[in-house]
């Protein structure tokens, strides 16, 4: 061993926290050991393999493992390797370059809830890999190095979960990730509450979805999707949701034409005043419920010219709890609209809104729309059809500043 690095020609070096003199160990998952042939724990070789130890003292001991090569040269087994093993706290990966490129890490360290570091940077090939909870509910995991350039790691179809709950990683880089073929990006840094930066400059996203992409990540404070443009981006539900202390986005090119799903989107980004989404083409997006509620320091959205909601069933919330918003001319047609629940409840600060664009020849829905408006003083929806068994139930409640309400098209036999 020279300066802590594997020994030759062994491919994983593993650190295990022993608690207790006597203490037997999961060394690794029998799941995940069906290509291991060598392994030696502190400087002792095992000709045959275990996957549990009884250690005679207490304190950090150390673990290598190599893996057969077969003569068809296919691929050893990672994939659960290490999952839910609770002494595992570093792992520190050798040359891949007499392996196959194409390797399973999924769930390699599933729940390894005492893992600190992570370190890959000596891989020295391009790689094909599935990511998908690799690193998920490694809530003390610390650091992770993937700095193997010029080579790439190329992900095959997922990334999801990969980093969920990582309460307290801060950083992370993963500008040589090619992402190009990956199809779901489902909660790849969720709950990650101690996430202050992140690299995926590099990041060209083609299709697939990536719902709650970054949900509860409450420390970040700005966030780059510049480089995604993905023409073939199907469900962006929650991407952002509860990022509270996030003041700037760049979504700058992120094309969204195929997107069906943007519900909760910017959910209780309240540190945001500015959002600008003119890039956003909206043709067949369906529900756009509670988008921007609890943006409670937003102050303007820049809209662009394709936000177009003629899809739209629900936008429910959509403004509920922007203290901040002062006007709202709410630029798409929007004539499939069944809920209008609570749009603007809770816009204190609201004087003016133009819905001349609403169309609402299928609401139903009209409770709490007005909620505690404080500053509205007029209200125009003349040209609203509201139909037959509506519900407006406490539709201007608390708006104290209303003067008056210009109503037209009203059926009889309104349900409140």
């Amino acid at each position: 061993m020279v300066d802590g690095k594997c020994k030759p020609d062994f491919l994983i070096k593993a650190i295990y926290k022993v608690k207790a003199e006597g203490d037997t160990i999961q060394l690794f998952n029998s799941f995940g050991a069906t290509s291991i042939n060598q392994m030696i724990i502190d400087d002792k070789k095992f000709t045959t393999i275990k996957n549990e130890y009884q250690f005679q003292e207490a304190g950090n001991h150390t673990l290598y493992l190599k893996f057969e090569k077969t003569e068809d040269n296919s691929k050893p087994s990672y994939e659960s390797l290490f999952m839910d093993n609770k002494n595992i706290i570093s792992a520190y990966f050798s040359d891949f370059n007499e392996y196959n490129s194409n390797i399973d890490f999924s769930n390699l360290f599933l729940r390894c809830t005492n893992l600190i570091s992570v370190d890959m940077s000596k891989l020295s090939r391009d790689l094909k890999r599935e990511l998908t909870n690799m690193f998920n509910g490694c809530i003390n995991l610390q650091y992770v190095n993937f700095d193997f350039k010029p080579y790439t790691i190329k992900v095959i179809s997922s990334v999801g979960f990969m980093f969920h709950n990582c309460k307290s990683l801060t950083s992370i880089d993963l500008s040589n990730f090619d992402v190009s073929s990956v199809t779901s990006f489902y909660n790849m840094f969720s709950s990650c509450t101690s996430l202050r930066t992140i690299n995926i400059s590099n990041f060209k996203l083609s299709s697939g979805i990536i719902d709650n992409m970054f949900s509860n990540c409450y420390s970040l404070t700005y966030i780059d999707l510049s480089s995604f443009q993905p023409f073939k981006l199907t469900s962006m539900k929650s991407v952002f949701y509860n990022c509270f202390s996030l003041t700037s986005i760049n979504l700058y090119r992120l094309y969204t034409s195929k997107v069906t799903n943007m519900e909760f989107l910017f959910f209780n980004c309240s540190s945001l005043k500015y959002i600008d989404i003119s890039s956003f083409n909206t043709e067949n997006v369906e529900n756009i419920e509670s988008m921007f509620e609890y943006c409670t320091n937003l102050t303007s959205i820049n809209f662009g010219n394709n936000f177009n909601t003629q899809k739209v069933t629900s936008i429910g919330a959509l403004f509920s709890h922007c203290h901040s918003l002062e006007s709202m001319q709410y630029p798409i047609i929007a004539k499939k609209i069944n809920n209008l629940t609570s749009v603007f409840s809770d816009c204190y600060s609201l004087t003016s809104v133009n819905l001349q664009n609403f169309n609402t020849t299928n609401t139903l829905h009209f409770n709490y729309m007005f909620n505690n408006c404080y500053s509205l003083k007029t209200i125009d929806i003349s040209h609203f059809n509201i139909v037959y068994n509506s519900y407006l139930n406490n539709m201007f409640s608390g708006c104290y500043s209303l003067t008056s309400v210009y109503f037209a098209n009203i059926t009889a036999d309104i349900r409140t």
